[in-house]
């Protein structure tokens, strides 16, 4: 007895047919698919915890020996999904599949990749190291290529702009403050993060929320090794974050003049963001 045509999936091949009830065919091509399935996921399981251990062991012995398209097709055919797409000149950002994350200028031109892209990999990558050991900066951080920038994927992080007001707990505020202070205390400032001092979202924050812990990301702007006077202007650029997040999130709390700039500040924040 036949069923009514119905549509299915084997392969590359897509359209109608009839199978049998219960048929033998039909059973074999299920449990071989789910079979398959099986297989990929322990693959991928098995990657993931040896990733996790060393996150170097993903990638093979003869990935520095690679030339720029070479690395490029690798990294394609290992992309889960792209964070950020091809706009050049900016950088390249991806989800791999062994759970990291990358950041590359490989769809930019070849002079800028070789020249301005290159410089600005290795100075991130010198400042994370700079960082390194802080809670709430990311970890694992490493280059398996000269062209590439990889460390930990914070899966499930979500930016500040899309946490709903409410969800956010005080500690988080705490949180912050300590973590903008430790990233001073490394003479580094992320200068990125506290750019409006109305505290208006019209930007992605690279201030992540996960698991109930503050991360701070992207230090692609960073600056570092600044004369005093330029590092102390600076660092108020980078506490007027904790001025958004209490704006958006904690309009009751009161706001530590610390964090404010002076109005000889205010000046000289606003002739740099002419810059």
């Amino acid at each position: 007895m036949m069923t009514a045509p119905r549509f299915c999936q084997v392969g590359n091949f897509e359209g109608y047919f009839c199978v049998k009830r219960n048929g033998k065919k039909g059973r074999r091509l299920n449990a071989k698919k789910q079979a398959d399935s099986k297989q990929e996921q322990a693959q991928a399981e098995k990657i993931m915890a040896e990733s996790k251990n060393d996150p170097k062991s993903f990638f093979p012995a003869e990935l520095p020996r690679l030339g720029d398209s070479e690395l490029k097709t690798y990294l394609d055919e290992h992309t889960v999904k792209l964070l950020r797409g091809v706009e050049p000149p900016r950088a390249t950002l991806r989800q791999l599949k062994c759970g990291l994350a990358s950041k590359d200028f490989l769809d930019c031109g070849e002079v800028y990749r070789a020249t301005l892209g290159h410089w600005l990999l290795h100075r991130e990558f010198n400042i994370y190291k700079r960082l390194e050991g802080i809670d709430g900066i990311v970890q694992h951080v490493f280059m398996p290529h000269k062209r590439v920038l990889c460390m930990d994927y914070l899966q499930g992080g979500r930016d500040l702009k899309a946490v709903p007001v409410g969800e956010l707990p005080h500690s988080a505020l705490d949180q912050l403050c300590n973590l903008i202070e430790k990233i001073h205390s490394r003479g580094v400032i992320h200068f990125d993060i506290g750019h409006d001092s109305n505290g208006d979202y019209g930007r992605e924050t690279n201030i992540l929320w996960k698991d109930n812990k503050i991360y701070i990301i992207d230090f692609a702007g960073s600056i570092c090794g600044s004369p005093k006077p330029l590092f102390e202007l600076l660092a108020v650029h980078d506490r007027m974050a904790i001025v958004k997040v209490i704006r958006k999130f904690f309009p009751q709390e009161k706001i530590d003049p610390h964090w404010l700039p002076t109005p000889n500040q205010a000046k000289w924040l606003r002739f740099l963001r002419k810059l």
